[in-house]
């Protein structure tokens, strides 16, 4: 059997490739798509740790070398900082519309 492609369930790009007897996968997100899903977690830790919830925030530089985010923030795999601060303002709007009772989850998917 061969190779089958996975697409980001969000950014529609390839991102890995199994084996087509593989159970159970058909999708996920990419690297890319994963950073920024997870920036919230990230800021949310960065502060309970002490550091500056600065996670994706900076252009290739960091000064906080204690910080144990500091590799995947400054990864060429990470999105931009403008992809990370767009997505988080859909993610607030989502949630103030979800909260009032005006997107059912069912449309969620």
């Amino acid at each position: 059997m061969g190779k089958l492609k996975v697409k980001c369930i969000a950014c529609g790009n390839d991102c890995r490739e199994i084996d087509s007897k593989e159970e159970g996968e058909s999708g996920g997100l990419c690297e890319a798509c994963l950073i920024v899903s997870l920036v919230p977690l990230y800021r949310a830790r960065q502060r309970r740790e002490g550091n500056p919830d600065c996670f994706g925030k900076s252009n290739g530089y960091c000064d906080q070398l204690g910080c144990k985010y500091l590799e995947k923030c400054l990864s060429p795999k990470k999105p931009s900082s403008e992809k990370i601060e767009n997505f988080l303002r859909q993610l607030s709007q989502l949630s103030k519309q979800l909260i009032a009772g005006s997107k059912p989850l069912a449309n969620l998917v």
